[in-house]
């Protein structure tokens, strides 16, 4: 249980230190990294960045949007026509954990596929 959460806490780290402040896909190339060190089965490669991104992005987009009322979130709510700016956020975080779950995954199918033949 402890691994648990401290793959947690080193993906979620990793993400909100370097990832806003460059492009939407280094979340991705920063979860292949933090996963290569570690020996996680495919599935677990996945879900611990994952998780880890939905909470950072997730907060983060909550407090953006709370920050400016909504303003900026509203308006793409109604240009993609979901309807609210919360929607955005909850789409805007998942889209952000999907990408860094994938890089997590690749890196555990990197390590597999190179170090452990």
């Amino acid at each position: 249980m402890n691994r648990f959460f401290y793959l947690i806490l080193l993906f979620a780290a990793a993400i909100g230190s370097i990832a806003f402040s460059l492009p939407w896909y280094v979340i991705g190339l920063l979860a292949i990294v933090a996963a290569l060190p570690f020996r996680l089965r495919r599935r677990s490669g996945f879900w611990f960045p994952y998780i880890a991104t939905l909470f950072v992005y997730g907060t983060y987009l909550t407090y953006v949007q709370i920050r400016n009322e909504g303003i900026m979130a509203d308006r793409m709510g109604e240009l993609f026509q979901v309807g609210s700016g919360w929607i955005m956020v909850i789409i805007a975080a998942v889209w952000g954990a999907f990408t860094a779950g994938l890089g997590g995954w690749l890196g555990v199918c990197l390590r597999k596929a190179v170090m452990e033949k």
